[in-house]
């Protein structure tokens, strides 16, 4: 996360930049992985740092996980409700996700996309 702060200002200007379709649109979500979640869910798992093909020098693969792991993961982890590092981009704005979405008035869109 501090790298994409450091290279774009804030980690949605970084997803928009070199992740988004041409043009961008928002929003989207982003999921700030803690990597000894990682490793302790595994230990086959490593982290590889390579520049992406659109040249963000903060990418890491991660490697070693398989797509039964990654969903037992996500299972685990990835759930807006239970881990305070998932965040919808509204704008240039992380909006933390851990919580009913009855609390985010902001985020009127999201109630008709979940009916």
């Amino acid at each position: 996360m501090d790298c994409a702060k450091e290279q774009s200002t804030n980690p949605c200007n970084h997803i928009d930049k070199y992740y988004s379709p041409e043009p961008a649109k928002t929003p989207f979500i982003f999921w700030v992985i803690d990597d000894s979640d990682l490793f302790s869910f595994s230990k086959d798992i490593n982290l590889e740092k390579q520049t992406s093909k659109k040249g963000d020098i903060c990418h890491y693969n991660i490697l070693g996980l398989s797509n039964k792991k990654a969903t037992d993961f996500f299972d685990k982890y990835g759930k807006p409700t239970s881990n305070p590092e998932i965040y919808l981009c509204k704008d240039t704005t992380g909006i933390p996700l851990n919580q009913p979405i009855e609390n985010y008035d902001e985020l009127d869109f999201m109630q008709k996309l979940t009916n």
